[in-house]
């Protein structure tokens, strides 16, 4: 599986080195202006995100997964408030790796057996 991620992302990146300037080609250090900085790391995170789509299958609207974040934003509630609902099984959280992810579904579903 490592190996599939590795193709992905290899795939997915570009190299910056659109950024060089001066006349020293073989120097180890890319200099780049700040927006080239902000848009390589851009592509960078959008790179990983594609991978991991694609390696994991996450593909249709039902396995959509929101940050910890977003999911205290749209229900209106705190960390601790989604950790209890964790724990009464009312919304499962997802790891993924070190974050705590919120199925888009089950969040739905939550939202719309309350209105």
């Amino acid at each position: 599986m490592k190996e599939k991620v590795k193709e992905n992302l290899s795939q997915s990146f570009q190299d910056p080195s659109e950024g060089k300037t001066g006349s020293n080609a073989t120097s180890p250090f890319i200099v780049m202006t700040n927006e080239q900085l902000e848009q390589y790391c851009l592509r960078m995170v959008d790179g990983v995100i594609t991978a991991l789509v694609t390696v994991f299958g996450l593909t249709d609207e039902k396995e959509k997964l929101v940050s910890k974040r977003e999911a205290m934003q749209q229900f209106g509630v705190c960390e601790t408030t989604l950790y209890l609902w964790g724990k009464k099984g009312y919304l499962k959280p997802v790891k993924v790796g070190n974050r705590v992810m919120y199925r888009t579904d089950d969040i739905n579903r939550i939202i719309g057996s309350n209105i």
